[in-house]
């Protein structure tokens, strides 16, 4: 009887270690998953409003209208941000490859990179999440790193091709700008969970080539 109590309490010691083990796992994964979303969320939010703010600056001894517009701009954009935010904490927020896009291709050419663009609709359902925070982050590092004057973003049914012609692969791992990679990290993590993979090399005749690509 005694040993059958003893073997008891064991088998309810393993059970409640195993259980806050779990709850640790659980709070270390969304707590991953909170910084990750933030971290590209606010990377990219923080550049656009950098390069919007400085056109505003440039505009405003001559062109008081386009001044207003890119002060709007600003206001309507820390606004849908914040709720963006909002939505990433509650884990709520799905990304959108196609508004990615968009917001890629207006924040570029504000910073005056000519942008080419393919069709978003080309990316399978199960990798849309993925892509648009390749894009978002590929793009966010092009305007802030690389000194770009021209890119490329191209869809297909396998995989996602960001091409740009400036400093190449240090610049998008912010290691002239004394940042940490975080981003691009977080990127492959993101990847390697989907069973896709992500690549970052140098492009012949100078420039950076993001891929990302997935089985068919």
């Amino acid at each position: 009887m005694a040993m059958s109590m003893a073997g008891t309490r064991i088998s309810v010691g393993v059970a409640d270690r195993e259980a806050t083990l779990r709850r640790a796992l659980g709070v270390a994964e969304e707590r991953d998953r909170m910084v990750r979303g933030l971290h590209d969320l606010l990377g990219h939010t923080l550049t656009a409003l950098t390069i919007r703010t400085q056109l505003a600056r440039a505009l405003v001894d001559t062109d008081t209208a386009a001044t207003r517009g890119e002060l709007d701009t600003i206001e309507d954009l820390t606004r849908s941000e914040l709720q963006e935010m909002r939505q990433t904490v509650a884990g709520l927020r799905a990304a959108d490859p196609a508004k990615e896009v968009d917001e890629l291709s207006r924040s570029l050419r504000s910073a005056g990179v000519d942008v080419v663009v393919g069709t978003p609709s080309l990316v399978p359902p199960a990798h849309a999440e993925l892509v648009a925070w390749t894009v978002r982050e590929a793009g966010t590092n092009i305007a802030r790193h690389s000194g770009a004057r021209h890119a490329t973003v191209e869809f297909g049914i396998a995989g996602l091709r960001i091409c740009d012609d400036g400093e190449g692969v240090d610049s998008h791992r912010s290691r002239a700008a004394g940042g940490s990679g975080q981003g691009l990290r977080g990127l492959a993590q993101r990847a390697d969970e989907v069973g896709a993979r992500l690549a970052v090399r140098e492009q012949v005749g100078g420039g950076t080539v993001v891929e990302l690509g997935w089985e068919r």
